[in-house]
């Protein structure tokens, strides 16, 4: 169901905008952990596992086949779902497991 304004749609986002939103993330952030270490590797994991929750959840709730990272498409009309998928983390418990 891609339709904006009665023209067929394509549903984008920004992964980077979700992924800062992700509690998993936030705490690599905070902990400033870098790629190789076994507590980033375990919370980048975990907060992939939530995003792609979240755009499966979008995906069923509005029906859509795809939903492309932004810049993904060019030569057809998007529509940015990034604010969706914010809404939808916001909306449930995503506390990341501590140590």
């Amino acid at each position: 169901e891609w339709e904006s304004q009665g023209k067929p749609t394509v549903p984008v986002v920004d992964s980077k905008k979700i992924y800062l939103e992700l509690p998993a993330y936030k705490i690599i952030i905070k902990e400033k952990l870098t790629k190789g270490q076994a507590r980033y590797n375990s919370l980048i994991v975990q907060a992939t596992k939530t995003y792609k929750s979240k755009l499966k959840d979008l995906s069923k709730k509005h029906n859509y086949i795809i939903i492309v990272e932004k810049g993904g498409v060019v030569s057809h009309p998007v529509e940015d779902v990034t604010l969706h998928v914010i809404a939808l983390l916001k909306s449930t418990s995503n506390r990341p497991i501590r140590r």
